[in-house]
Formats: C-alpha cells, sequence, structure tokens
C-alpha cells in the first residue's frame, strides 16, 4: 500500500502543532506495517522538520518548479501540479491520499482519500477567527471527498455530525498523545530553573484561547502577591504591555518567546500550575503534555479537556471570572495538588503515539483497497 502524504502542514511554521502528528506517526506507522510505503511530498520548501525513515520516500516538487524558470512552464506547471503528482506516484487503486492539512487530488485519482479532522473552531467560533471562510471551504470539499474521515476525539466527531448531518463516511476516533520529551523531572535535570513561583500559560492569547479571562482572574487573585503569570508563546504586543501596566501586574508577568521542548518540560515541572483556559478546542495535547511532568492543571470545562483529562483539572467554567478565580484559590491546598498530579500521571499513560499510528493502521485497513 502506498501512502501518498501532502506535506503542505511541513511548509508552514506556525503548524508545528499539527506537524507533531504526522511526525510521530507516520514513522511508526511504517515499522509496524512491512508493505507500507510513505510517499511525503512538498509544493514548496518545508519550513519545519519533517518525518525520515527507510520506506518514506520524500518528493520535492518545488525542485522539479524551478528547473523550467520560464513564465510559460510556470503557468503550466501550476495548472497541472495534479497530474504531475498523480504521475509520480502511479494510476493504480492501491494509493491512498492523506493530506496533512484538508487537500484534495485532482480529479482522476483512481486510489481512496482519507481525511483527518483536528477541530471545528473555524466553522463553530467565525467571529474568533475572522477570514476563515477559504479554511472552512477548504476541509468541507476533503471530507466530502474522503472515504474514511479520523476525527481526534469524541468531540471533533460529535461537532462533525452536526455540521453535515447528512454524512454518510468511515468515521474512526483516534486519540493523539504528548511526546515522550514530557516526563516529570529532578531539579538536577533542568535546564531552564527558576526562583520564583509561577501559573503556567501556553499558546497566543487572542480569540478562543480565552487569556483575556485568564489575565482579568489573575488581576484580581490574592496568590498574584506571590505567584508569577508566565506566558509561553509570542513576545507581549505594545497593546498589551499598555494594559499589563495599566492593571498593576506588568512586573508580575514572564514572557519567555517559543521555547523548545526540552525547556517548556523544564516549565510544566515547575509550575504551581498550567492553566488551559480555551474556550474550544479538539483535542487538547498540552493537557497531556503537563500531566506526564506531574503538573496540576487548571482548566476550562469544555468537552474536550474532560474527554481528554477526565476528573485531574481543577475545572472553571470558560469565560466566568469567578469560577476560575475559585480555581486558583484551591491551588493552596498541596495535598489536593499532589493527589492530581499524580492521578495525572498515570491517566496519561493510556495515550501513545505507538497507540494513534495503530489505530491509523486499523482504519487503513477497511479500505476495500488495501493490499
Amino acid at each position: 500500500m502506498n501512502l501518498i502524504v501532502d506535506a503542505c502542514i511541513y511548509e508552514n511554521k506556525t503548524q508545528r502543532g499539527i506537524a507533531r502528528i504526522f511526525s510521530n506517526t507516520l514513522p511508526l506507522m511504517c515499522d509496524m506495517q512491512p508493505d507500507v510505503k510513505v510517499y511525503l511530498f512538498f509544493r514548496k520548501s518545508p519550513q519545519i522538520a519533517y518525518p525520515n525513515h527507510p520506506r518514506i520516500r520524500t518528493l520535492f516538487l518545488d525542485g522539479v518548479y524551478k528547473l523550467r524558470p520560464s513564465f510559460f512552464w510556470n503557468a503550466h506547471y501550476k495548472k497541472t501540479q495534479d497530474s504531475l503528482i498523480q504521475n509520480l506516484f502511479g494510476w493504480g487503486s492501491h494509493n491512498i491520499w492523506f493530506s496533512t492539512y484538508f487537500t484534495i487530488p485532482s480529479r482522476q485519482w483512481r486510489g481512496k482519500q482519507i481525511v483527518l479532522v483536528h477541530d471545528f473552531i473555524y466553522e463553530l467560533f467565525p467571529d474568533y477567527i475572522p477570514g476563515g471562510e477559504r479554511v472552512v471551504r477548504q476541509k468541507a470539499d476533503a471530507i466530502n471527498a474522503a472515504d474514511l474521515i479520523i476525527c481526534n476525539s469524541q468531540t471533533t466527531y460529535r461537532d462533525l455530525m452536526k455540521i453535515f448531518p447528512t454524512l454518510d463516511k468511515q468515521v474512526f476516533v483516534t486519540h493523539l498523545a504528548a511526546d515522550s520529551t514530557f516526563r516529570a523531572k529532578n531539579k538536577e535535570e533542568f535546564g531552564i530553573s527558576l526562583d520564583f513561583p509561577f501559573l503556567l500559560y501556553i499558546g497566543k492569547r487572542n480569540g478562543y484561547k480565552n487569556f483575556e479571562t485568564l489575565f482579568n482572574a489573575y488581576v484580581d487573585w490574592p496568590g498574584n502577591t506571590t505567584v508569577k503569570l508566565l506566558l509561553v508563546g509570542p513576545n507581549l504586543t505594545e497593546a498589551e504591555i499598555n494594559t499589563f501596566q495599566s492593571a498593576s501586574v506588568a512586573e508580575k508577568i514572564v514572557v519567555i518567546e517559543h521555547p523548545d521542548d526540552e525547556a517548556l518540560c523544564d516549565l510544566y515541572n515547575q509550575a504551581l500550575a498550567f492553566v488551559y483556559p480555551s474556550i474550544y478546542e479538539g483535542f487538547g495535547i498540552p493537557l497531556l503534555e503537563a500531566m506526564q511532568c506531574h503538573c496540576p492543571i487548571v482548566a476550562s470545562r469544555i468537552p474536550s479537556s474532560l474527554e481528554v483529562a477526565g476528573d485531574v483539572p481543577l475545572y472553571f467554567e470558560a469565560t466566568d471570572k469567578i469560577s476560575l478565580l475559585d480555581a486558583l484559590n484551591k491551588l493552596t491546598d498541596a495535598a489536593d495538588l499532589q493527589a492530581r498530579a499524580e492521578r495525572g500521571i498515570k491517566h496519561a499513560r493510556q495515550y501513545s503515539w505507538e497507540k494513534t499510528a495503530s489505530e491509523f493502521l486499523k482504519a487503513l485497513q477497511t479500505l476495500e483497497n488495501w493490499k
């Protein structure tokens, strides 16, 4: 079986989260199933690391494109790119198209198509992500064209059926995992060691990530006299600096801009708690990362977090500042935090990339052209 993987997600520096899924599962699928051959192709130069394996063949179509610099060839190439891909991989029904982000092959494609659906943020919360109409259309086209759909959670599956109520496709639910880099560490192992207590927040600070509720609660939280708020993600904007200064908490907020996984693991291990205030998520890999690092969690009560983390976190109602304040006030109960962190370590063991890869293969084996 040939798995034809459009590696478009690796051409975008901002999509490291989705890239992790394919980087972890594709090599494992090759190890688990000897007759799987993966063809990973790039239309543009990759911007982030992509998976390597003896049975993963990488093809760089931008190199073919650059060989013929004339205007006529450029225009012709763009129009016939799908046919070129088809010719490279053959026209047999044993080919399975697996895009990393909702692309579909040409109409002449004779093989099967599968699609991995991560969430429905664009569809359910358009006000938080303006200009998302193109992604919504692209995703709908991929879902309608697919022979098989994989959802990353029961939450995503339920949303799929709400948005596509007449959908008549094979649908599998396959949970994701966190990398083994994220683990409980001893102090001697820390590459980054901080000498102050802090709450940890990771990611962008706008839209459905709901940072505003966390910030407003932190400003009113009595614990902010001793506990800082550490933000992992993009550097502060001028507007954010002004907001923090106006609220008299600027000196209590620390920013670490895009640490690598080992450094992020250090932060999870030292945090008083990881705060995950999202209004919506399809899955929630950071929850698993925190649990694997023995880090207590304060999370919004949304379906995906309940599904992934169970009773491990201290929950609050997503947009309710008072509810979040109540959860933060419970962080003084050291015995409860320790018990939750221990439950988290055990709970996270049920997730692994090996399990995800195995479930992907089980889904593929249901296709009629599996050989």
